[in-house]
């Protein structure tokens, strides 16, 4: 349950993270790509939906977050040596006790004396036992550390392929607003081109216009002088 958890936090922070960079009130980042999808989100573009996603996510996020709380400290006050039931070991190393000796019939004779009672049977060995429960705790506690590091190897695989194909949206979609940019310019060029050819071939004929009405005036005038 802690390791579900965990990797839910991770795809939290990712989730939140990319959320963040997306909207249009960050100055940097990706938000200023969030502009062309206004046919997505509505006329006011993703400012809005992302703003209520992000709030959500982050309130998932402190629920998260306080669920692992709680779990890690339930797993840190049970340990493996309580879940080990340690009387049967116990009874299966107990020596049993050394049989009685009956007593002698009393008679008019002098009783004899007691034979002497064997002595009181060892108690057995707890150290076995213990280095037993030690030797099984040692064991999960090694499994458990090489199951948390796949998963955290598995997690930050997963969160470094993620930053990747950010990367690559980011460089596409860059080299598209280029390329869009570059196509505008063109055009501007070729329009501002064209709008000054037309103006050099007004002016030519506007200058024609006026050489062709001064020209009779001038001969007009050389014809009186030479008269």
């Amino acid at each position: 349950m802690t390791t579900l958890l965990l990797v839910i936090q991770v795809i939290l922070v990712i989730v939140i993270t990319i959320s963040v960079l997306l909207q249009k009130s960050s100055s940097i980042g990706l938000g200023q790509y969030s502009g062309s999808n206004e046919s997505l989100f509505g006329a006011k573009g993703p400012a809005g939906f992302l703003a209520k996603f992000t709030a959500v996510m982050g309130i998932l996020f402190v629920i998260n977050t306080l669920a692992l709380a709680y779990f890690y400290q339930k797993d840190a006050k049970s340990s493996i040596i309580d879940s080990v039931d340690t009387s049967k070991m116990i009874e299966q190393n107990a020596v049993p006790s050394s049989p009685s000796v009956p007593s002698v019939p009393q008679t008019n004779a002098p009783s004899a004396p007691m034979a002497p009672q064997s002595g009181i049977a060892p108690i057995a060995p707890i150290a076995p036992v213990i280095d037993s429960v030690v030797a099984e705790a040692n064991e999960t506690a090694q499994n458990l550390v090489a199951e948390f590091n796949a998963t955290v190897e598995k997690i930050v695989e997963e969160a470094n392929q993620t930053i990747e194909q950010a990367k690559d949206t980011a460089n596409s979609v860059a080299e598209k607003v280029m390329s869009e940019a570059n196509d505008t310019a063109n055009q501007i060029n070729q329009a501002v081109t064209t709008q000054i050819d037309k103006a050099e071939q007004k002016a030519d004929e506007i200058i024609s216009e006026i050489n062709a009405t001064i020209a009779p005036a001038i001969s007009i005038e050389t014809n009186s002088t030479n008269n």
